[in-house]
């Protein structure tokens, strides 16, 4: 398995898949609430949702996990520390932050300002591991990204920002981009699988719990709709958190947060197609265009930089040797001058 993903092929059509999926969840997110009822301030009714999704995807996980390796998945209780501060980060503070910024901006935006957490997946990836040099190139991706981010925001002269809205999705997107750093600490040794799944589940069990205490409730008001809608939620995350914690342990960091480009693309189409959203005007095409093209940068700096040098160093080599012939000249004219001296002394 490992050989396997570890190929360019298989990584780039497995990471594009978890892409999708993870864009799809937007809207689905969002029609989720209309089909349990859940209004834009209900903000525990959010988390007993967000928590059943997980609670339902950590079970499928781990099932997955058994059928893969033949037995049953056993807790990690060496790594329980760890495994309950990668459960907060990936799934408590990232969900339940995101599922209260749901509610108040299109899935469309949110889709794309939650993809601030790869610029600080790399900015921490190069603090943590030495072998990803932060480059000029790095940097002109950052800020091309940002003027995306902060392009996405504008309309008009306004800037909108609210902190229940664009203030959480940034905060979701920096739990994010924690967590993946845990995931890949703690994966040395471990089922990927299995400890997605241990994840999700606690994860989730502390949003349905937090919900329920605090008097959220579900109402599945749409019937078998809302059921169905429920399960696709759970099976996509866990899909997409199992295939992206797979292909973090056996690759870079780097080239695997590249493809996370496409989710806002999967999320704009998705809040179109699903939704029905209106807000997707020239703004947010222009701020999707860079957020891409500035992750795109950030996480092939290095190639573009060797391609950089390499042709600096071929133009530098093909450049034309100086011509020495005019030195040779005029040591022949100073030849030239001093032979009649040296005939001079001779006849004398």
């Amino acid at each position: 398995m490992e050989s396997a993903l570890k190929k360019k092929p298989v990584v780039t059509a497995l990471a594009l898949f978890a892409a999708l999926l993870w864009g799809i969840g937007y809207s689905c997110t969002k029609k989720g609430y209309e089909l349990f009822s859940i209004a834009k301030d209900d903000i525990f009714d959010k988390f007993v949702f967000a928590g059943s999704r997980f609670v339902l995807a950590g079970l499928i996980s781990l099932g997955l996990a058994w059928l893969v390796a033949r037995k049953l998945p056993k807790f990690p209780v060496k790594k329980t520390g760890g495994v309950l501060l990668f459960s907060f980060f990936q799934t408590f503070l990232q969900y339940l932050t995101l599922y209260i910024a749901l509610g108040y901006m299109s899935s469309a935006k949110s889709s794309i300002l939650n993809q601030t957490g790869v610029f600080v997946l790399i900015l921490l990836s190069h603090l943590i591991y030495k072998s990803d040099q932060f480059s000029a190139v790095k940097a002109i991706g950052c800020v091309v990204g940002f003027a995306g981010i902060v392009a996405v925001n504008f309309r008009g002269l306004n800037f909108e920002f609210t902190f229940l809205g664009e203030g959480f999705i940034l905060l979701s997107s920096f739990s994010a981009a924690i967590g993946y750093i845990i995931s890949k600490k703690l994966s040395a040794g471990e089922d990927p699988i299995a400890l997605t799944g241990w994840q999700q589940l606690i994860g989730g069990a502390l949003l349905l719990i937090v919900g329920l205490c605090a008097g959220g409730r579900l109402r599945f008001t749409a019937g078998l709709a809302s059921v169905g809608m429920l399960l696709f939620l759970a099976c996509s995350i866990s899909g997409a958190y199992v295939l992206w914690s797979l292909l973090l342990k056996y690759n870079e960091v780097s080239t695997v947060t590249v493809y996370k480009f496409a989710v806002p693309i999967f999320g704009v189409i998705a809040s179109v197609l699903i939704l029905r959203e209106k807000s997707i005007d020239w703004v947010t095409v222009l701020s999707m265009i860079l957020v891409s093209i500035g992750i795109f940068l950030v996480n092939f700096a290095p190639r573009l930089t060797a391609i950089l040098a390499a042709r600096k160093l071929k133009k530098q080599t093909a450049s034309p040797v100086p011509d020495e012939e005019p030195k040779d000249e005029v040591e022949d004219t100073h030849a030239e001058e001093l032979q009649p001296v040296c005939d001079k002394e001779d006849s004398q």
